[in-house]
Formats: C-alpha cells, sequence, structure tokens
C-alpha cells in the first residue's frame, strides 16, 4: 500500500500472546497493541489507517459477536477485517464468528508461518477489494461527467437549431415565390430535423446504458397514445404525401405514458423514412393473449431475410435506407427494444410475402388484478393517462374478458 507497512490492531488479553504476535509480526508490520477490546476500538476509531484487526485469545469485556457488531455499526472503523486466534474455540464459536463478518478464525495450536499466511492473504484481500472501488469510484465519476457534458452539448446544440428553423419558416414565407430558395429550405428542414433525430437518440442510448432511465407505469389508454403520435407525424408524412392512417385504437395497457410514445414514435418515423412517396402508414392496437398490441404496418420495401436478425441491435445498420434523405443513427429500433423491455414489454416485426413491414410493441393489458398488483407496489392509486375518466371505468370493468387468441 504505496510501500507503507500495514498497520495491525493487535488485541490480546494474555501477556504471552501478546508478546508472541509482536515478535511475529513486529518487523513486517506496524502494530498497536491493547490488552481490552474498548481500548482498541477507541484506538481504530481515532486511527482510520488501520488495515486490520488480530483478536488472539479469549476476550475479558466483551464477546466476539459484540465485538463484530461494533465494528460494523462505526462508518469510522469500516471496512476493518477481523482475525481471530483462539486455542479452545468449539466449532459452533467458529461458525457463528465467520456467519457475523469475522474475516478468519484460527482455532486450536496454529504454526507462526500459518498466522502469517492468513494475515498476508486478508491484507491482500482488503488491498483488492479497495483498488476495485476506486475504479468504481473513478468509473462512475467518468460517467457522470460524461453524461454531464454530453447534455450539455446536446442543449448547446438544440437552442441553435431551434432558431435555424425558426428562421427556416420566417424565409419561407418571405420567399414562398422562388422554386429555388424553397428547395434550399427543405434541405435546412432536413438537415435539422437529422441532427435533432441524432442528438434525441444518443441522449437516449445514454440514459439506457447508464441505467438512469426512469419510469412511472400507470395504466395507459392506447387510443390516447396512438393519437398523439399520429398529430406528432402527420407533417412529416406529408412532406412525402404518405398516407398516416389510424386504425383501430383498442384496450388499455400498463407502461410509462411519455416512453410509451416514445417508442411508438421510433416506428412511425422509421416506417415514413423508409416508405417511398404516395404510399401509406398504418398504426393500430388490438388486444391479444392479456397482452396490449400496438401495429405499425407500411408499404415500404421491407428488410431483406439475411438482415433481419440485426434489428433491434445497437447500430444495427441495414442495407435499407431511407427514401427521403433522412437520417438513420442505427440507434432507434433498438431503442424501442429497451424501452419495452423496462416497461415489462416485447417487440418484433412481421414482414408479409406481399411487401411491406409490421413493426409491433406489446406491453401488459390493463385489468383489475395488474391495476391492484401495481397500487400495492406504489402505495397508491395509479393515475390513468386517458382525457375521458368514463373510459377508464368502463375499461376497468370489462377486465381480461375481450382476449382475443394470437400473440404479437
Amino acid at each position: 500500500m504505496d510501500g507503507k507497512a500495514n498497520r495491525i490492531m493487535v488485541v490480546a488479553a494474555n501477556r504471552n500472546d501478546r508478546s508472541r504476535i509482536e515478535r511475529l509480526l513486529g518487523a513486517e508490520y506496524e502494530l498497536s497493541i491493547s490488552a481490552n477490546v474498548v481500548s482498541a476500538l477507541d484506538m481504530a476509531g481515532r486511527s482510520p489507517d488501520i488495515d486490520l484487526m488480530l483478536v488472539a485469545g479469549p476476550l475479558n469485556d466483551m464477546s466476539e459477536s459484540e465485538l463484530l457488531g461494533a465494528i460494523q455499526q462505526s462508518p469510522a472503523i469500516l471496512p476493518l477485517p477481523v482475525i481471530f486466534v483462539a486455542e479452545a474455540a468449539s466449532p459452533e464459536a467458529v461458525a457463528s464468528a465467520l456467519q457475523s463478518g469475522a474475516a478468519d478464525y484460527i482455532a486450536g495450536a496454529y504454526a507462526d508461518e500459518v498466522l502469517l499466511a492468513r494475515i498476508r492473504s486478508r491484507l491482500a484481500e482488503k488491498a483488492l477489494i479497495e483498488s476495485l472501488e476506486t475504479c468504481i469510484a473513478e468509473l462512475t465519476e467518468t460517467e457522470e461527467l460524461r453524461m454531464r457534458l454530453f447534455r450539455m452539448a446536446s442543449h448547446d446544440l438544440k437552442s441553435p437549431l431551434n432558431n435555424i428553423r425558426i428562421a427556416e419558416g420566417i424565409l419561407r414565407l418571405a420567399a414562398a415565390e422562388s422554386g429555388e430558395v424553397a428547395h434550399a429550405l427543405d434541405t435546412i428542414g432536413l438537415m435539422v430535423d437529422n441532427m435533432s433525430d441524432i442528438i434525441g437518440n444518443f441522449l437516449d442510448m445514454m440514459e439506457v446504458q447508464t441505467g438512469k432511465l426512469e419510469l412511472t407505469i400507470k395504466p395507459v389508454n392506447l387510443r390516447d397514445v396512438q393519437t398523439n403520435v399520429v398529430n406528432q407525424y402527420r407533417f412529416a408524412a406529408k412532406k412525402k404525401n404518405i398516407s398516416l392512417e389510424l386504425g383501430a385504437t383498442d384496450g388499455w395497457v400498463l407502461a410509462d405514458p411519455q416512453r410509451l410514445v416514445q417508442a411508438l414514435a421510433n416506428l412511425v418515423s422509421n416506417a415514413i423514412k423508409f416508405s417511398l412517396n404516395d404510399s401509406k402508414v398504418t398504426i393500430s392496437s388490438a388486444r391479444r393473449k392479456g397482452c396490449g398490441v400496438i401495429i405499425v404496418a407500411d408499404d415500404g420495401p421491407g428488410i431483406p431475410s439475411v438482415e433481419r436478425d440485426n434489428l433491434f441491435k445497437e447500430y444495427g445498420r441495414l442495407s435499407t435506407r431511407p427514401t427521403g434523405g433522412e437520417s438513420s443513427s442505427g440507434l432507434g429500433l433498438w431503442i424501442v427494444k429497451q424501452l419495452m423491455y423496462a416497461q415489462n414489454g416485447s417487440v418484433g416485426a412481421e414482414f408479409p410475402e406481399n411487401g411491406g413491414s409490421r413493426f409491433w410493441i406489446s406491453l401488459p393489458a390493463y385489468s383489475p388484478d395488474t391495476c391492484l398488483e401495481v397500487d400495492n407496489v406504489r402505495g397508491k392509486r395509479a393515475g390513468l393517462f386517458s382525457a375521458n375518466k368514463e373510459e377508464a371505468v368502463s375499461a376497468r370493468a370489462q377486465g381480461s374478458n375481450d382476449d382475443s387468441a394470437g400473440d404479437g
């Protein structure tokens, strides 16, 4: 440890034990010796650089379990490994001490080499643990710094992007009759959208990878989620003359409303990106085997069969490319998968023989039993993500009676 001798606190009521240990360890370690436990604990509390406590022989003022309990309750002393040495110790006493947190126990007569080996081994373990804890702390600090810097950079990028978007709108009004200017503004708008998508995807990736994804699970009306996403992407679809249609909107699920909207928005955004002009994208939902399933169907080129294993993988790039010059980071479907798994859901894709793609996300359906389970976990009634509270009562009454066959 930085070239310094390890410090060992020796507790021994018997003078002969103290003399033997001092002769054995004095040349290799820095020793603090005490005849009683109370004094030893006081010295250890005032000297936080003690590396190990060696207790030899029977204790005269405290039991072994009481000593271990006192150490565990003292933040100033922890973590302090304790080795007991007792020639008359019973197997039950040894087992009790080890179960109470002792680092080692030497029972019966022992050779000096054995005690030295045990001490060196425990000190090496302690040094390794401290090294690992230091590495973990440094990695955590580095990761938090990286996350803060990324958020700062993202925030600093979003502001000029928003200003560019506003300027684009103003220039478009001023140059409405100039086809060349309109084309340039379309390019600017596309680039701003692409950069916004990239920033959003990387922020989501950072939250997932650092375990900072926060969820609030509650009953969610699928119609509200689908309508929300359709309204978000109606303009993007209109740019490519894609018909964005809302199909069946059936059921409720247990999910995080914002994260469910985010996952569905990723699927719809992908469908629009990879669909040809003058095509159709349909969003629908259904109840299947106790789950609520949302399906995004498009008339695009689909995914080659040899590449389908790359779907939902991090940076899983495919040969199919966006049809309108949009960005594709390879993170969107991976983020959808992580969001679904975090909400006890699933995700998948189907590719009909007549062409197109059907991407789906599935979540536990909402019913009185599952709602009660959420209430018990959270200790309060779960809120409803719906503009119509009467529908919530109706959905609760229907329960799972409308299950249909099939799976997502």
